[in-house]
């Protein structure tokens, strides 16, 4: 079994490839489309970085 990766592999990873990520952007109606019908959204930004936490369906 692999361990988990921890923040600091994600990081090394991320900082590997920068250059040839593909970037990708939603303007706020994508961005509502996509949050529709989650019972929880939370949007985190930092350091020019935007992500989207989502949690469960809707009852």
């Amino acid at each position: 079994m692999k361990p988990t990766p921890t923040a600091q592999d994600w990081h090394a990873h991320y900082a590997a490839g920068r250059d040839s990520a593909r970037r990708i952007s939603l303007d706020d109606a994508e961005i509502a489309l996509l949050t529709h019908g989650s019972a929880h959204t939370d949007r985190i930004e930092a350091s020019g970085s935007t992500v989207l936490l989502l949690r469960g369906p809707q009852s």
